[in-house]
């Protein structure tokens, strides 16, 4: 693969999926969409299992492959688009495995979107998305290989254009509202890196770098964007500020008074480290993993600058300063 534009899925709903683990009751959940429409507009959604952070990194992963018009996809594959790095080797075992359970997690589990009262506002042909898995891919040889299917209706239905590359029902509804982030390779892994700026790419670490993009996109699309519709339209309702201050960890009322911030994001959390010590060093892993990274962008002339928040002697997360531009 020589794949040059990356994807991200920057839907209300995915980023909902991304944080919080407490919507596979069965239940219809509800993303207040639309807010510049000048009333509350719901698109209602139903999963039946919770997905990880890193679940949906590996979704993007797959989802980039297709665009870049490849139909089969290997876990070294997603792996390689995860990091960026087109020469890295998949690791039998942990990395593999971890992979594989996130490739077959997203074939087993099943969504559907009802999104009538947006796509009315918007007058996209998109009323409702059955129920369908999340990931419409088939094995096939040599394993481990998986071929896309489409999950759409033959030629002959008056629903085609509706239904069209539902193979990633989220995916599909995220292409009708054009709402994707989408980046360039250099911002996940560039071969000329001096050592100073070289970061090992762990599962771990490419959530990071992930993540990070995934908040400095919008100040780059908020920069360039003309009108509050067009905010709207690629999704970035939110306020400025909101994407330049990255927490490690704070108390959320959206979370049921839990805790928040790029730490749980990604998968960390306090409850899995056995003393405050063995959790303060991790901490203060991810901060060096974060710091890497932005000096990394503002080599490269994608941030300007960056500084470092603390409260007391605890390092609280850091705040983004000027202007974010794709790099040079």
């Amino acid at each position: 693969m020589n794949i040059k534009t990356y994807y991200c899925n920057s839907t209300k709903i995915l980023k909902l999926l991304r944080r919080y683990d407490d919507y596979a009751d069965n239940r219809v959940h509800r993303a207040i969409v639309g807010k510049n429409f000048g009333e509350k507009i719901l698109t209602e959604f139903r999963i039946s299992n919770n997905l990880s952070n890193f679940d949906c990194d590996v979704a993007d992963a797959v989802y980039t492959i297709y665009k870049n018009h490849d139909t089969t996809f290997t876990p070294g594959q997603v792996l390689r688009v995860l990091s960026g790095d087109e020469k890295q080797t998949i690791v039998k075992g942990y990395n593999q495995q971890h992979i594989i359970d996130s490739i077959e997690w997203l074939r087993k589990t099943e969504i559907e979107i009802g999104c009538e009262a947006e796509m009315d506002k918007r007058e996209i042909p998109l009323r409702y998305i059955e129920r369908a898995p999340f990931l419409v891919a088939e094995k096939v040889s040599p394993a481990p290989r998986y071929a896309i299917r489409a999950n759409s209706p033959d030629s002959n239905s008056s629903k085609k254009e509706e239904y069209a590359d539902l193979f990633m029902p989220l995916y599909g509804y995220a292409e009708r509202l054009h709402q994707f982030n989408s980046f360039p390779q250099q911002l996940l892994y560039d071969t000329t890196l001096s050592p100073e700026f070289r970061l090992s790419n762990t599962l771990e670490n490419i959530q990071i770098k992930r993540f990070l993009i995934r908040r400095l996109e919008p100040l780059r699309n908020l920069a360039k964007q003309d009108t509050d519709e067009e905010i709207e339209r690629v999704g970035y309702i939110d306020s400025e500020n909101k994407y330049r201050l990255i927490v490690y960890e704070r108390a959320s009322k959206n979370a049921g008074g839990g805790i928040a911030g790029l730490l749980s994001d990604i998968g960390i959390y306090r409850s899995d480290f056995k003393s405050d010590d063995s959790w303060k060093h991790k901490r203060h892993s991810v901060h060096r993993s974060v710091t890497k990274i932005l000096d990394y962008y503002k080599h490269i002339g994608y941030i300007q600058d960056y500084e470092v928040i603390k409260k007391g002697k605890i390092i609280y997360g850091v705040n983004i300063l000027g202007k974010v531009k794709y790099p040079k």
